[in-house]
């Protein structure tokens, strides 16, 4: 009995949750499988979709014009800057490629002024999925309301944040710096677009 007692029971069910949340979402529809891009969009708590903005926020050096931000607000996701293929990767995480031929990434100390340190731009060159760098990898968590959370690779999750960018053009950038997803700025609809 005792050895049982000691068995790391956390470990078992954290990695159960997890295979269970790919397994629902991708019976939902809404994960890519291995090898098969699928076009989704995320929209945030706020009902703006996560969306590719070209020179929306002062980057350093200018070296990050594409940046995510949330400034579309409709029914559907039709402007293609609100569409991003995901594709599942061989260790489990995801990766999103913009309409721009980019994937996403998060940049850390990459926007001027910023008041997190860890930004989601559009900035990654990776031409196939073996080359795409850690920092450009999501792992999925399945909320089980509906949303879904996306685990950067700093650990923390991507998630809206207000006023973060001095001087952006709108008011609602996405960065990586959320411990938890209990807050709602943390949580996103994935929305099937083909």
């Amino acid at each position: 009995m005792k050895a049982i007692s000691r068995f790391p029971f956390h470990l078992f069910t954290g990695a159960l949750a997890l295979a269970f949340a790919f397994t629902a979402a991708a019976e939902s529809g809404s994960l890519a499988e291995l090898g098969h891009p699928k076009k989704v969009a995320l929209k945030a708590d706020n009902g703006a979709w996560f969306a590719r903005c070209s020179q929306c926020q002062k980057s350093v050096n200018n070296g990050y014009p594409e940046t995510i931000t949330l400034h579309v607000k409709s029914e559907e996701p039709t402007e293609k800057f609100t569409q991003f293929e995901m594709h599942k990767l061989k260790d489990g995480e995801v990766a999103f490629k913009s309409d721009n031929g980019m994937w996403v990434g998060m940049c850390t100390d990459c926007i001027v002024g910023g008041a997190k340190p860890d930004f989601i731009t559009v900035h990654v060159k990776a031409d196939k999925e073996d080359d795409i760098p850690s920092w450009s990898k999501f792992q999925v968590e399945e909320l089980g309301n509906g949303k879904i959370a996306l685990k950067a690779d700093n650990g923390k999750y991507v998630a809206r944040c207000n006023s973060c960018s001095p001087g952006a053009s709108y008011p609602d950038q996405v960065t990586a710096h959320m411990d938890d997803t209990s807050n709602p700025f943390a949580q996103w609809e994935i929305v099937d677009v083909d």
